[in-house]
């Protein structure tokens, strides 16, 4: 279902990659990022999430992601990080 909204009042969007690797024929993707992904590291995703965190209060994020689980180990990593930083 879709999060209540008092629970995340202050939640903000968080793009950490752009484009996927996959050649689905429906998707905009493989004409405009020319089937390449590009992610940041988990290192800099934390350190956004924490900055996030402490110049907004945030208590939620949004991933806006094309594609966050092109690589699986990348995004785990995020996740196990990040679960308790807001």
């Amino acid at each position: 279902g879709v999060p209540s909204e008092k629970l995340y009042k202050r939640s903000l969007a968080l793009q950490t990659s752009r484009g996927c690797p996959h050649r689905c024929e429906f998707c905009y993707n493989l004409i405009f990022n020319k089937r390449k992904w590009k992610g940041k590291d988990s290192d800099r995703v934390i350190a956004e999430i924490n900055e996030l965190v402490e110049k907004y209060n945030i208590n939620g994020i949004f991933v806006m992601d094309d594609n966050f689980f092109a690589d699986i180990k990348r995004a785990k990593d995020i996740f196990r990080r990040a679960k308790d930083l807001c």
